[in-house]
C-alpha cells in the first residue's frame, strides 16, 4: 500500500534541504505519494499563520513528516514555534539523533552513537514567568514520562544492536526531579540483558572526547540531550551531516539537525546531507528498509568519491550534489 509523507519544507534553507531528500525518495519508490504544505516564519508573513489549518490537516493523514527547518525570530513576541506545535499534536516523545561519520576523514573522533532524549517533558516544556525582579523557570518531570522514554530505549536499544544504555543526569543537584528519572531508568533497565549505567551530562562532555568508542546508547531529558547530541555532532563533522527524528506511537517525524540559516537561502552551497539522512530514516520508519539503506549508502559513498559541497572539502553546490546522490540511487535499484 502506498504511503504518503507530509513534508513540510519550512524557511531558510529548509525548502533546498528538503527538496534534494525528496528527488532522493522519489527516485528509489514509486511508492510513496508526496504531500506538500505550507509552515514557518515566511508562511506566517504571508498568511498571519506560521502552521495553518491546512497543514495540520496534511500532517494528520499522512504516514510520516519530512520537515525542513523553521526560523524563529527574536523580535516577534507573539510569534510561537510551529515546528514545537507539530510535536506536541503528534505526541513525538522521543527525539532521535544518531551520530557518526559519514566517512573517516570528516569530524575529529570516531564516535558512533545513538542519543534519546525525552521530548515532550523538563525545561524545554515549560513557560519563563517574569516579575518585578527577574525571571522563574520551573521544571517538570513525571513518572509516566520518565517510564515511558526509558522503554522506547530498552526496545531501540534492541532493534538497532546497541548494547549499552547510559542515562544522563544531574540527581546530585535535581534531587528529586532528576532523581525521579534515574530511579526510573534502572526500574525500567533491570532485567533488559543489555548492560546500563549513569552519568551525570557535564561529565559526559568531556568522557565523548575521551572515550567515544564506550559512548553507545544515551537516554536523557531534552536540555541534556540537545548539548551533548550538539556536541557530538560537532565531533563527527557538523550539524549538516547529523539526522533527527521525533518519533510517537501513532506517527513520526524528521528534519536535519541544523538552523535555518535564511542569509544562505537561495545561495546554491548548502549542504544538504542531514535531511537526505533524515529521508533514511524515515523510509526505515515506513517498512522501505532496502531504500532506506541505498540512500545512506549512497551519500557515504559519493563522499568517498569526494563528490562534496565546499563545507566538507568538496567544489559541489546543492543541487549539484543532489543530482550525484539520485544517480547513484537509481543505479542500485
Amino acid at each position: 500500500m502506498s504511503r504518503k509523507i507530509a513534508v513540510l519544507s519550512g524557511d531558510g534553507i529548509g525548502p533546498e534541504v528538503v527538496s534534494s531528500t525528496v528527488s532522493a525518495i522519489i527516485a528509489l519508490t514509486n511508492d510513496v505519494e508526496i504531500v506538500n504544505a505550507d509552515i514557518g516564519y515566511d508562511c506566517f508573513k504571508r498568511t498571519g499563520e506560521a502552521l495553518p489549518k491546512e497543514t495540520v490537516e496534511i500532517v494528520d493523514e499522512c504516514d510520516a513528516v519530512l520537515m525542513g527547518c523553521v526560523t524563529v525570530p527574536d523580535n516577534e513576541r507573539n510569534y510561537r514555534n510551529p515546528a514545537l506545535d507539530v510535536k506536541r499534536r503528534l505526541d513525538l516523545f522521543a527525539n532521535v539523533r544518531p551520530i557518526s561519520r559519514i566517512v573517516p576523514d570528516l569530524g575529529i573522533i570516531d564516535l558512533d552513537a545513538v542519543f534519546v532524549r525525552e521530548n515532550t517533558e523538563g525545561l524545554f516544556e515549560m513557560t519563563e514567568i517574569e516579575d518585578l525582579d527577574g525571571v522563574t523557570y520551573s521544571k517538570r518531570i513525571t513518572y509516566a514520562g520518565c517510564k515511558r522514554i526509558c522503554q522506547f530505549s530498552k526496545r531501540l536499544a534492541g532493534e538497532l544492536g546497541r548494547k549499552h544504555i547510559t542515562c544522563l543526569h544531574k540527581a546530585n543537584v535535581y534531587k528529586q526531579t532528576d532523581g525521579l528519572f534515574l530511579k526510573t531508568f534502572y526500574e525500567v533497565m533491570n532485567g533488559s540483558g543489555l548492560k546500563y549505567d549513569d552519568m551525570k551530562a557535564d561529565d559526559m562532555a568531556s568522557y565523548m572526547v575521551m572515550n567515544p568508542s564506550e559512548v553507545d546508547m544515551i537516554v536523557t531529558q531534552s536540555l541534556y540531550g540537545d548539548i551533548v547530541s550538539e556536541e557530538a555532532s560537532a565531533l563527527v563533522g557538523g550539524t549538516y551531516l547529523s539526522p533527527s527524528c521525533g518519533i510517537g506511537d501513532r506517527k513520526a517525524l524528521f528534519e536535519p539537525m541544523h538552523r535555518s540559516n535564511p542569509e544562505l537561502a537561495g545561495l546554491n552551497v548548502v549542504n544538504p546531507t542531514a535531511s537526505l539522512m533524515s529521508g533514511s530514516l524515515l523510509l526505515m520508519y515506513l517498512g522501505y528498509t532496502k531504500e532506506s539503506m541505498i540512500l545512506a549508502d549512497a551519500v557515504r559513498t559519493a563522499y568517498k568519491r569526494g563528490y562534496r559541497t565546499a563545507d566538507v572539502g568538496g567544489k559541489m553546490g546543492t543541487y549539484e550534489f543532489t543530482d550525484c546522490i539520485v544517480k547513484l540511487c537509481n543505479s542500485r535499484t
